[in-house]
């Protein structure tokens, strides 16, 4: 049977105005189940109506219809299936899709958890383009005269999808929703004296199960076994003992999830660059830093590394654009380049700074696993490119962030006593020898053009510590006739 022969009778029902809820809800349930598979291009105007329909019944306070319209957005999810090629493409292909998916941004705006939840999933496996016919990399072919060329010069899904869900308004709409839910949690993370952001230590509830691996005695057995801490390369389960912070703040775990769901799909959404410049201009990353902000008092929270990646993504496709874009044709689109889209300007301030420091420094002193150890160092890159704007250098001083920098890029080499085991940042493998090169370049890149920092630099032992690993081996020679094997400088 056609779904377009289940669709309308169900349609009747609900504008029929007769209360048959026990029979939509039975409909409702077929619909699902014959199109497990994804609805058809050409039914998703009754779709989208159908959508409509059931939140206003969710709304008028008929809970019956909460797990069928769950359920109706699972599906909304799926690729949506073809029926003759190059539908998708087609105008009234585009429309319904465009019009399914504004349906969907509406979802993370209703005051239903489970729904909200479902509807950030289902935009979340449509931003990344999933589709049983074709793929997102068809790979070139090379044609004489003219290079690589793509075999299929078609919009990839995952691209058409992304312009699809900007054009629908889903972008700001998922940054606002977010914020939406930030703004109802109180301040989770203590202030100190001097106004800077601290961290809480893990304090598991007795009787939890919930306790710390014991340090292993010994230097060297510690750093080859890190990694044998139980939860070290164990799956990311909400409800483990990885998310302390469940257990030390009083965020509900409805909420931990559904700002975990929309955290996801702004990081899907970001790999997008003009998705990454409408959510800078939305005031995403004021968004993020906030969540970040709520997470520091458990920095293995899985949580964090969702945050840092979608800072990530903004500040690169920022770069791109002002590296190698194209050129502004007016005064609107240089301002939006170079302020309201530009995610290096927008977290290039105090706050942004002091968070990312607290973060860092709670990594450090409690990340001995080897994904804490990598957290760490994206935590640093996400620095490193907030500091290619130079609005962002006084602040690294004034935070503090360049003091702490500079306290882990010498500490091994000077024994400058730390708050963090040696073993945490110090070791010889490969996550702290790539710590030791991003702080050494993050630092050379802060004291290129600020004298303060310069001298905050010079002041400190960086340069002794860069002298350690310089080994200079001079051997006299004899003038014009010395031999080239007389002299021989090397770095080791």
């Amino acid at each position: 049977m056609m779904m377009d022969d289940r669709v309308g009778p169900l349609l009747e029902t609900f504008t029929s105005g007769l209360n048959l809820h026990d029979r939509q809800i039975a409909l409702l349930r077929r619909v699902c189940v014959a199109c497990e598979g994804g609805f058809r291009y050409r039914e998703l105007d009754n779709v989208v109506t159908l959508l409509d329909l059931v939140y206003s019944r969710v709304a008028d306070g008929v809970a019956q219809f909460e797990k069928p319209l769950c359920d109706l957005i699972v599906v909304c999810g799926r690729p949506i299936v073809r029926e003759k090629a190059n539908e998708e493409l087609l105008s009234a292909g585009l429309s319904g899709f465009e019009a399914l998916l504004g349906s969907l941004g509406k979802m993370l705006h209703m005051p239903f958890p489970a729904a909200q939840v479902q509807a950030a999933l289902a935009l979340q496996e449509i931003a990344q383009g999933k589709d049983t016919l074709r793929s997102n990399d068809p790979g070139t072919v090379r044609v004489l005269g003219a290079g690589d060329v793509k075999q299929d010069l078609r919009p990839a899904p995952r691209e058409l999808n992304n312009a699809l869900l900007l054009k629908a308004g889903v972008v700001e709409g998922a940054v606002s929703a977010l914020k939406e839910h930030i703004s109802t949690m109180p301040p989770l993370v203590p202030l100190a004296k001097d106004g800077m952001i601290t961290t809480v230590p893990f304090r598991p509830p007795s009787g939890s199960g919930a306790e710390r691996p014991p340090i292993p005695p010994g230097g060297d057995e510690y750093d080859a076994g890190y990694d044998s801490d139980p939860d070290a390369n164990a799956p990311v389960d909400l409800a483990s003992y990885t998310l302390s912070a469940a257990l030390v703040s009083p965020m509900p775990a409805n909420l931990r999830e559904l700002l975990r769901s929309l955290a996801s799909l702004l990081r899907d959404l970001s790999t997008s660059a003009r998705n990454a410049a409408i959510v800078v201009k939305a005031d995403g990353m004021a968004a993020v830093v906030d969540l970040l902000e709520l997470l520091l008092p458990e920095p293995r929270d899985p949580l964090i590394n969702i945050c840092v990646e979608v800072l990530w993504n903004c500040l690169e496709h920022t770069q791109t654009t002002l590296e190698v874009g194209p050129s502004a044709l007016s005064r609107t689109q240089l301002i939006d380049r170079r302020r309201k889209c530009n995610a290096m300007y927008a977290l290039a301030a105090e706050r942004p700074l002091t968070i990312l420091k607290s973060l860092l420094e709670a990594l450090i002193v409690t990340g001995h696993r080897t994904k804490d150890k990598e957290l760490r160092n994206e935590v640093l890159i996400v620095a490193s490119l907030i500091a290619r704007h130079k609005k962002s250098h006084g602040f690294f001083r004034t935070t503090g962030l360049l003091e702490l920098l500079l306290t882990y890029a010498t500490a091994a080499e000077t024994d400058t006593p730390t708050p963090a085991d040696p073993h945490n940042f110090a070791s010889v493998l490969a996550p702290d020898l790539e710590l030791k090169r991003i702080l050494w370049a993050l630092l050379s890149d802060l004291s290129k053009s600020d004298a303060d920092n310069m001298e905050t630099i010079m002041g400190s032992e960086l340069i002794e510590t860069l002298l350690m690993y310089l080994s200079v081996d001079l051997q006299p020679g004899s003038g014009e006739g010395e031999d080239e094997q007389g002299a021989g400088a090397g770095v080791e």
